[in-house]
């Protein structure tokens, strides 16, 4: 088990060897005997594991982990219907074509007088949007073109990659995520966490 011990690995040691590769590696003995095998596929990590199970923490009454030894494991497996595919719905297709071949990614504004030339610049999804306050850092396009000093008339792409403590929370400001930033600064190129999307 891995918690019979403290690993010390470094944190990128660690995820290099729990890194599922299924080109470098070879499927875990215990993955063939499990229930879940179909769906889940197996497990081809670098370290040594029999099965998924050689991560347990053994302490399955605190155990926020999706985990078989954990009581929970079952509502967590009900609320995403599973470990299958066949009941998510396929997304629609968005075109969405950018003349530019190169996007500035600009991190903020201080430090300059005069504007950006551009016609379009990304900007970082967690630095517009508050998800504690759940509103726009900006009242409006305005505002925001002159803190980050871009043209009211560029095109806006929000990205939505970063580190997953400052972009999941995200997910938690409701149905209407989108509205809200086209209300303020209007139609822009979003991309939320795993998708990109145009708003009108």
């Amino acid at each position: 088990m891995i918690s019979a011990h403290f690993d010390t690995r470094s944190d990128e040691t660690i995820i290099n060897a729990l890194t599922h590769d299924p080109t470098a590696y070879s499927l875990s003995l215990g993955c063939h005997g499990c229930h879940y095998f179909v769906a889940c596929g197996g497990l081809c990590v670098k370290d040594s594991l029999f099965d998924c199970l050689g991560l347990c923490c053994n302490n399955p009454d605190k155990c926020t982990r999706v985990c078989r030894n954990a009581p929970s494991v079952r509502d967590q497996l009900r609320e995403i219907g599973g470990f299958d595919f066949d009941n998510v719905p396929r997304a629609p297709l968005v075109r969405h074509q950018i003349s530019d071949d190169i996007v500035p990614l600009v991190y903020h504004g201080s430090g300059r007088v005069g504007q950006l030339a551009g016609s379009t610049f990304a900007l970082r999804l967690p630095d517009i949007v508050s998800f504690r306050g759940r509103a726009l850092k900006f009242k409006d396009r305005a505002s925001l073109c002159a803190a980050y000093h871009i043209p009211e008339n560029a095109r806006i792409i929000l990205s939505g990659v970063h580190q997953d403590h400052r972009i999941e929370p995200w997910w938690t400001l409701g149905e209407d995520r989108s509205g809200a930033v086209t209300a303020a600064i209007g139609s822009t190129l979003l991309q939320p966490p795993q998708a990109m999307r145009p708003t009108q």
